[in-house]
């Protein structure tokens, strides 16, 4: 009954979430917490955002800004995914103890 007010793009996020999560347990992936396949299926969506907003930009300028917010954007998944990789080393799992746990991934 709740998943009826859930949007259905979210729903299939969820949904393919929960897929590559399953995935990467029957592979028997080293670390199974699911964010380095969270940021790679949000890389994916912004790519799809951005096309869907490109091809409804009515100027050159709009397209501009478009390619701005975008590459900003992929900036930052790959800060994020930069942070993750150095919490998987074994330096970074020295250094967890020192994050307070609202900051760690």
């Amino acid at each position: 009954q709740v998943l009826n007010y859930v949007p259905r793009q979210l729903l299939l996020i969820l949904k393919t979430n929960d897929l590559l999560r399953g995935i990467e347990c029957s592979l028997l992936q080293r670390n199974t917490q699911g964010a380095g396949t969270f940021l790679n299926m949000a890389r994916y969506c912004l790519s799809a955002l951005t096309t869907h907003r490109l091809a409804k930009a009515s100027s050159f300028t709009r397209q501009l800004a478009i390619y701005y917010t975008y590459t900003i954007s992929l900036l930052r998944l790959k800060f994020l995914k930069l942070i993750y990789w150095f919490s998987l080393t074994k330096l970074g799992g020295n250094l967890q103890r020192y994050i307070p746990s609202h900051l760690s991934i």
